[in-house]
């Protein structure tokens, strides 16, 4: 496909994510996971279970070798989606994020799972590959995130 497009000077871009909690199991056939137990009533209202921290980690590798693969294939860039409550973003927001770990409570925890899988995808693709980051400017659910938030969480990428 990548091939195809290229051929009409086209880049194309692989958008990576997780639904979490914004799926059922009726979708996947299996009970979803999230950061905590907080159900999305737009997917079905399922409850979802939390990922332990051997997990996350897991995911974590999952999204670079998902970046690998994309790049592998022809892809010109990949974005990891942070936004719509998928998983990356499900972490950074305190609405969706009830931990109590090295994950969870502080803005510095939330956002340890988005850095991690941005990390892991960057030392996976190089720093000549673009990786981009989707986000939702404001969740528009009360104790979720704001506009402010997300001026923050865009802040923290920088290094």
């Amino acid at each position: 496909m990548t091939d195809a497009l290229h051929k009409y000077g086209t880049k194309v871009v692989a958008e990576l994510h997780h639904a979490g909690r914004q799926t059922s199991a009726v979708v996947t056939g299996f009970q979803p996971v999230a950061p905590s137990p907080v159900p999305c009533l737009f997917s079905g209202g399922d409850l979802p279970r939390s990922l332990t921290v051997p997990e996350i980690k897991e995911l974590v590798r999952k999204f670079a070798e998902a970046a690998r693969r994309s790049k592998e294939a022809g892809y010109d860039m990949v974005t990891l989606h942070g936004a719509h409550g998928y998983i990356i973003g499900a972490f950074a927001s305190p609405f969706s994020n009830k931990r109590d770990d090295e994950y969870g409570g502080t803005f510095e925890n939330r956002m340890r799972f988005p850095l991690e899988v941005y990390e892991a995808t960057r030392k996976i693709v190089g720093n000549d590959y673009p990786v981009g980051y989707r986000i939702s400017a404001d969740e528009f659910v009360d104790g979720g995130l704001t506009l402010d938030d997300t001026i923050a969480i865009a802040k923290s990428w920088k290094k």
